[in-house]
């Protein structure tokens, strides 16, 4: 992606150097990692959303929180991870973008897109390890509005999508609520005691 001009002043030191982190973290190209469709993108985004619930298995919410040792940070990672694989397996594309919503701490209705490269020979383990990190680094530049960072990019303009991601995820009591974004999938956890 190339950063256009920009008339924004800052006030801030922390929103600018905000704003350095995420030019720098998606300076790459992120074009090929979108979800293939069933029928062709409408013109004009249509919020046709529907929900499913389903329920992780007993053994597989052990296995998970066996995994995560049940912190939300962890736990999240996981799931983010599992989803960047899957995502990596439909699109072929080795940079992968998933949406999150700021930590519930975090300012209201901003959405952060967590952008990571896939390596194939990394374990599971080691891609949590890489995921973590990326998420914290995520978490600590939170401020800066995406927004400014669609003008930033000069994706302002898209109608019809989400520019950046086309699938978010959120973990209840973890994560602030989830601004409309018009991504094509919202995925929302809820971890109480022994379920997911």
């Amino acid at each position: 992606m190339s950063v256009g001009k920009s008339n924004l002043v800052f006030f801030d030191r922390k929103m600018l150097e905000a704003r350095e982190f995420w030019l720098h973290a998606l300076a790459r190209e992120v074009d090929a990692a979108t979800i293939p469709l069933d029928h062709p993108r409408p013109q004009k985004y249509q919020n046709g959303s529907h929900s499913l619930t389903f329920t992780v298995s007993d053994s597989l919410c052990q296995k998970i929180n066996r995994l995560s040792g049940e912190k939300p940070l962890l736990l999240y990672t996981v799931f983010v991870a599992a989803l960047k694989v899957v995502l990596h397996k439909m699109t072929g594309g080795k940079v992968t973008i998933v949406g999150s919503p700021v930590r519930i701490d975090g300012p209201a209705g901003n959405v952060l897109p967590i952008v990571s490269e896939i390596d194939p020979h990394l374990s599971f383990r080691e891609l949590l390890v890489q995921l973590r990190q990326t998420l914290l680094n995520a978490y600590t530049h939170q401020s800066y509005p995406f927004s400014s960072l669609t003008r930033d990019f000069g994706l302002d303009q898209v109608d019809n999508k989400c520019p950046m991601f086309d699938v978010a995820l959120t973990l209840s009591d973890y994560h602030g609520a989830l601004p409309p974004m018009k991504h094509d999938i919202s995925i929302h956890l809820t971890h109480r005691a022994s379920l997911i």
